[in-house]
């Protein structure tokens, strides 16, 4: 009795392919494997659905709902890449229009302070010229290695980020 139990065992026991194997058609005891990936041919979908009634329509229900899922997470992914491009836009400009005004503000500043300068070199007072131009010297500096550190202190944020996604990935 113990015998026939074992044998019933082994019988409903599946077999578990081996890899070189995988693909390949068996016959173990009159059963019959196959292995592959993709969706299930028609013949296949009529053969279950006739074991369980409405399978086929589930199952297509679940391939199209998955194939409309996937389609809304590439165009989610889309309208996001959209809104960087134009956040990045909206940056460039923003800059840009800083970068005109710092120009525009920084020559008035120059002509200014020159023509101070050249009112007093005429009015006999040359060391305050010297003083004032001398001044835009090192407040050009200043700008400038005020700038340079913004633009250091940038790149190292950048390389930060940029180390974070390489990890992340």
């Amino acid at each position: 009795m113990e015998d026939q139990n074992e044998q019933d065992a082994s019988a409903i026991q599946p077999e578990i392919l081996k890899p070189e194997l995988a693909g390949k058609e068996r016959e173990p005891d009159g059963i019959q494997l196959s292995y592959r990936e993709g969706p299930i041919l028609p013949d296949e979908l009529r053969a279950y659905d006739d074991l369980m009634p409405g399978f086929a329509s589930q199952y297509l229900t679940e391939v199209i709902n998955g194939a409309k899922h996937q389609r809304q997470l590439e165009l989610a992914e889309v309208e996001q890449e959209k809104l960087i491009l134009d956040t990045q836009k909206e940056i460039f400009k923003s800059n840009h229009k800083r970068s005109l005004l710092g120009t525009a503000t920084g020559f008035t500043v120059i002509m200014t302070v020159l023509i101070l300068a050249t009112g007093l070199a005429i009015k006999g007072q040359k060391e305050v010229a010297i003083a004032f131009v001398a001044s835009l010297a090192g407040v050009s500096a200043i700008i400038y290695g005020t700038d340079a550190y913004n633009k250091d202190k940038m790149q190292k944020l950048e390389q930060k980020k940029d180390d974070k996604e390489k990890i992340s990935e």
